[in-house]
């Protein structure tokens, strides 16, 4: 499956549905795959500090999303950042943490 980048108009769902289907993907496919469908991937260190949905001063989104451990709720968290483009957003991971 094809992640299909949001669009201008994207709407907080569709940042949260494009960031389910990456861990998906993670899951089905392993992280290195995923990680191949972004535009870049920080290096992965300390937490930092985001709000779910946060503006990242008019230039684009912040995405915080909860990772289940064994089907179960976790402080285990992806951090993502869309950022705007002419065609839509670019898609980046910040970070992967446990809190």
């Amino acid at each position: 499956m094809t992640l299909m980048r949001p669009l201008r108009s994207a709407t907080s769902d569709d940042f949260e549905d494009f960031v389910t289907e990456w861990i998906r993907r993670a899951a089905a496919k392993g992280f290195d795959a995923a990680v191949a469908v972004l535009d870049s991937a920080a290096p992965l260190a300390g937490p930092r500090s985001c709000s779910m949905n946060s503006p990242l001063n008019g230039r684009g989104w912040a995405v915080d999303h909860d990772l289940p451990m064994d089907g179960k709720r976790s402080d285990f968290t992806v951090q993502m950042a869309f950022l705007k483009t002419d065609e839509g957003y670019s898609v980046h991971l910040r970070d992967i943490h446990v809190l």
